[in-house]
């Protein structure tokens, strides 16, 4: 998994550099009703589960599964929704990913 990490929440999008920061940010109760969409800066979906303790942890969703065209689309609608939207046109993956983590 490459970093940052993204995880959406509905149009709530956070960018993470680590999956420790990931892990810390997400709720045990959230993680098990399955509110979470999570992918890594390439596009590879993301699996977050919760151990005894109600401990997160993240890793590559098996079998691997790349959805880069599903997260563009899920940034570009979250930059562009709201009071304060954000033009997107032009932006790779990566200046998508960057311009979410700014907006913050």
């Amino acid at each position: 998994m490459k970093a940052p990490l993204v995880c959406a929440e509905g149009w709530d999008i956070g960018v993470f550099d680590s999956p420790r920061d990931l892990e810390r940010a997400v709720e045990a109760v959230d993680v098990k009703e399955g509110i979470y969409e999570c992918f890594d800066s390439e596009g590879v979906v993301l699996r977050l589960s919760v151990s005894r303790g109600d401990r997160v942890s993240v890793e590559e969703a098996l079998p691997r599964c790349v959805e880069a065209e599903r997260l563009v689309n899920r940034l570009r609608e979250s930059l562009t929704m709201g009071r304060s939207p954000v033009e997107t046109e032009g932006l790779d993956l990566a200046g998508l990913i960057e311009a979410v983590r700014r907006r913050k």
